[in-house]
């Protein structure tokens, strides 16, 4: 008897170590995953200042869907589901995106919301299906020193460092433009969709040039 209840106590002690060992092989690998996969997104982040209340602000970057009538980087924007009036959570709309001789065409869902602070969408369908695990966020804040700044973040999963890189310089470029067609619209309430002319507009309204603030990095622990 004695030596039974000797086998049984190894055989749990045994039982219990390859359970430990597999929750450690486990955890290790979806630790691996999880460092894998950071390395492979994409994070854009810009700001810039704008001459308004937040308030203001905000009204102008919650049109989900009237975007279309004054952002440099939409031809057009059709809602399908939400609210015309203002962004809401789980509204969804079809973009008309210039690209090259074409428009691309990809449908956007509101997947976060705080109201008058940001909100985010994700592109769920998309003529590029590399689009499709984009996170775009757009909010306003006021920075420490009183200024009300205009923020834009992206988080794309993206393949090679060479494509990598070349998405990242295109993606900052079109986060800029996209904060200086929300400014000229936010300040003036007109539409300006020619792209050297609201660049013309931006570096002679902001008489020190393009803000330095505006930065682009990988880095997923950026502030």
């Amino acid at each position: 008897m004695t030596g039974r209840r000797s086998i049984i106590t190894h055989s749990k002690s045994y039982y219990k170590l390859v359970s430990l060992l597999f929750a450690l092989l486990v955890l290790n690998f979806s630790s691996t995953y999880a460092q894998r996969i950071a390395e492979d997104l994409l994070w854009i982040e810009n700001s810039v200042q704008v001459n308004s209340s937040i308030d203001q602000a905000w009204s102008v970057l919650a049109d989900f869907a009237g975007v279309g009538e004054f952002h440099a980087l939409y031809d057009e924007t059709i809602l399908l589901t939400g609210n015309p009036s203002s962004v809401e959570l789980g509204a969804e709309r079809e973009s008309l995106i210039p690209d090259g001789m074409f428009n691309l065409i990809q449908k956007e869902r509101v997947v976060d919301l705080v109201d008058g602070a940001y909100f985010t969408y994700e592109v769920y369908d998309s003529d590029k299906s590399s689009m499709e695990s984009m996170l775009v966020t757009y909010g306003v804040l006021m920075d420490e020193a009183g200024n009300v700044r205009i923020y834009n973040h992206i988080t794309l999963e993206d393949g090679s460092r060479v494509w990598k890189n070349f998405s990242k310089r295109k993606k900052n470029r079109e986060s800029e433009i996209s904060l200086m067609s929300y400014k000229h619209r936010i300040e003036t309430g007109e539409s300006e969709k020619d792209i050297k002319i609201l660049k013309k507009w931006y570096a002679l309204n902001e008489k020190k040039g393009p803000d330095r603030e505006l930065l682009a990095t990988t880095d997923l622990k950026v502030n």
